[in-house]
């Protein structure tokens, strides 16, 4: 079975994206923080990584760690906003979409979907 890793500190949020992740039948694991990704990481290559952009505070070297760990997983990132300076290399060379929250579930559906094929 394909997985999912989500990294959100968000507890409902979370849960609507294993929810979601769940329906399509693919099985997905949650961590609060980049830290304790790096961890799992180390023992699995999971299909796709969710980087919740607002809950995590994640940085620009945490996005590139989890992309030199993991090179062969798609990263999605999910935020409220739009556009991200800090972000702009993490964005340029791994993060392949960013879904604007609210996150339109069927939007999602289609990139989980798509990258799982």
């Amino acid at each position: 079975m394909k997985k999912v890793l989500v990294v959100c500190n968000d507890q409902g949020f979370a849960q609507m994206l294993h929810r979601t992740v769940g329906d399509l039948g693919l099985q997905a694991e949650s961590f609060p923080n980049p830290e304790t990704l790096f961890k799992a990481l180390s023992r699995e290559v999971p299909s796709i990584i969710l980087l919740d952009l607002d809950s995590s505070s994640i940085s620009e070297n945490e996005i590139l760690h989890i992309a030199g760990l993991s090179p062969h997983s798609t990263l999605i990132a999910l935020s409220h906003r739009s556009f991200h300076p800090e972000l702009t290399k993490a964005f340029a060379q791994h993060i392949r979409v960013c879904l604007r929250k609210p996150v339109d579930l069927d939007e999602l559906s289609f990139w989980l979907r798509s990258f799982t094929r």
